[in-house]
């Protein structure tokens, strides 16, 4: 019997630019962006947020407040779809969280 080593490569790729450093959690039920990332990479989605009056717990169970959020093509692997991204005043250790 041969073993193979197989690898899952994802990439990620919003309204067709490629993203790095991103993390999939399937336990997470939201998709979060550091607002830093929204202003680097699309100052003309900046202006197209809705606020929006939501908080999330943070590992440590502290509280976050969203700050707003915007509604962005997303693609992951070869499937494209329309999903919100939450946006945070955070220091991310990722670009997303994709949940």
């Amino acid at each position: 019997m041969i073993e193979k080593n197989l690898v899952l490569y994802i990439h990620v790729n919003i309204d067709g630019i490629p993203i790095k450093k991103y993390l999939i959690d399937t336990s997470s039920n939201v998709n979060v962006c550091s607002i830093d990332l929204l202003q680097k990479h699309f100052p003309s989605t900046y202006t197209k947020m809705k606020i929006i009056t939501i908080s999330i717990k943070e590992f440590d169970n502290t509280k976050k407040e969203c700050v707003r959020y915007v509604f962005m093509l997303i693609e992951v692997g070869g499937k494209m779809v329309h999903q919100n991204l939450y946006v945070f005043k955070v220091n991310l250790p990722y670009n997303l969280l994709l949940g």
